[in-house]
C-alpha cells in the first residue's frame, strides 16, 4: 500500500514505478527516511503468532493508523488488529493498549481488510467475522474512538455484524466514509452451498451503524456478473457516485477486471461502460487485483497483476464514462514486465503533476 504524509514524504507498505501522463516513465530509487523509527521502517507484533497488515490511513495530524489481523498459527483463530504510530514511527501509546488494540468479534475467524477514518477521528475497521464451520461468515465493521476504545455510538457497542441471508456468507474488502458521515462498503457475497460462486456486494450505512434503506434493496445491492465475482476496492466520485473495482471469472481459465459504477441510490449507472460496468479484455488465466484511484480530472486509474506463464503489472486508465482512455499508454493500457520475472501489483498514488506512482513486488 502507498500513502502520503503531510510534508510529502511517502509511506510504502513494497518497488515503485512512475508512469507519466501518457506512458511508462521510469523506475524510482526510494531512500528510506531514517527520521522514521531511526531506520525508515518499523515492525510490529500483536499478541498472536502472526499478523498481516491490510490497510493504512494517515490522520490529519500525520499519525498513521494501520489495520491488520492477527492469527494463532495452531488454532487458526484470528482477531481484528489496529495500531497507531506517531509521525516519527514510534507506537502512539495514547492509543489502545500501548499503541495497539485487538478485537475478537467471534471466537473463531475475524479478518480485517480495510480501515477508514471520519472527520472526527473515529476509526472504522471492516472485514468479516464468524465460524469457518459451515462457512458462517458475515460482513463486520468495528468502530473505535480516537483513543482506541470501542465507539459505542456506532451500532450500540461499536461492533456491527450484518448478515445478508442464511444461505450467503459476506465479507467486506473496502470501506469509505462519506462527507455526511455515512459509510459505503464493498465486498463479496459467497454461496455457502458452493463457495466457488460469489457476487459483488455493496452496502451503505448511516453514521450510527443502522442500514441506509435509501440505498439498493434495504441498504444493500448484490451484482451477479459470472460464476465467481469479487470486489477489492470502493471509491467515491465528487458527485457521490460509487466506483467498485473487482474481477470476474469469465470461464474456468479466463478472468477479467471489472469496474462498476453505482448511483447514490445503489442502482447501476447506465451511462458508465456497458450498463454500468467496464470489463477488460485481456484474456488471461488469472487477474490479481491491485488498486484504483481517481486523477485530478476524475479519470479512473487501476492496477492489476495479469498472469499466463508469468505475471506482469498492468495499469490502465478509463475515461469518466467507463471507456478506455486511448491517450494513455497503448490504447489506454500499459503492461510492464521485469525481465521475465513474476510481478505483483500493489497500490497507486497520483502525484500533483499527474504522474502515477505504483508499488509492486517482484518474485525472482
Amino acid at each position: 500500500m502507498i500513502t502520503k504524509l503531510p510534508g510529502f514524504k511517502t509511506i510504502l507498505f513494497s518497488t515503485a514505478i512512475v508512469f507519466g501522463a501518457n506512458a511508462l516513465n521510469a523506475q524510482v530509487d526510494i531512500n528510506l527516511d531514517t527520521s522514521f523509527d531511526a531506520d525508515g521502517f518499523n515492525t510490529l507484533a500483536f499478541s498472536d503468532d502472526s499478523s498481516t497488515a491490510e490497510s493504512a490511513v494517515i490522520q490529519s495530524n500525520g499519525k498513521i493508523v494501520v489495520g491488520a489481523f492477527s492469527e494463532n498459527d495452531t488454532t487458526e483463530k484470528s482477531k481484528f488488529a489496529v495500531a497507531r504510530f506517531n509521525t516519527d514511527g514510534s507506537l502512539d501509546t495514547s492509543f489502545g493498549n500501548s499503541g495497539k488494540v485487538e478485537t475478537a468479534v467471534s471466537s473463531d475467524s475475524n479478518f480485517l481488510f480495510d480501515i477508514n477514518i471520519n472527520s472526527s477521528g473515529k476509526i472504522f475497521a471492516a472485514g468479516y467475522s464468524g465460524s469457518d464451520t459451515g462457512f458462517n461468515l458475515d460482513a463486520t465493521i468495528v468502530s473505535y474512538n480516537a483513543d482506541g476504545s470501542l465507539n459505542t455510538a456506532f451500532s450500540g457497542d461499536g461492533i456491527l455484524v450484518d448478515p445478508l441471508d442464511a444461505n450467503t456468507a459476506t465479507a467486506i474488502t473496502s470501506v469509505k466514509v462519506l462527507s455526511d458521515g455515512k459509510l459505503v462498503v464493498a465486498g463479496l457475497a459467497i454461496q455457502k452451498s458452493d463457495t466457488e460462486k460469489s457476487n459483488i456486494y455493496v452496502a451503505k450505512y448511516n453514521a450510527d451503524g443502522t442500514i441506509d434503506t435509501s440505498f439498493g434493496t434495504n441498504g444493500k445491492t448484490v451484482t451477479n456478473l459470472n460464476n465467481f465475482d469479487r470486489s477489492e476496492k470502493v471509491i467515491i466520485q465528487s458527485d457521490g457516485k460509487i466506483l467498485v473495482y473487482g474481477s470476474t471469472e469469465i470461464s474456468s481459465t479466463v478472468y477479467e477486471l471489472v469496474v462498476l459504477r453505482y448511483n447514490a441510490n445503489g442502482t447501476l449507472d447506465s451511462s458508465f461502460g456497458t450498463n454500468g460496468i467496464y470489463t477488460s479484455n485481456f484474456n488471461k488465466d488469472s487477474a490479481e487485483l491491485g488498486d484504483i484511484k481517481l486523477d485530478a480530472n476524475e479519470k479512473i486509474v487501476i492496477t492489476s497483476t495479469l498472469e499466463n506463464a508469468t505475471a506482469d503489472i498492468v495499469i490502465l486508465r478509463l475515461n469518466t464514462n467507463g471507456t478506455l482512455d486511448t491517450s494513455f499508454g497503448a490504447n489506454g493500457t500499459t503492461i510492464t514486465d521485469f525481465n521475465g520475472n513474476t510481478e505483483f501489483a500493489g497500490s497507486i498514488y497520483i502525484q500533483n503533476s499527474g504522474k502515477i506512482l505504483t508499488t509492486n513486488s517482484i518474485s525472482y
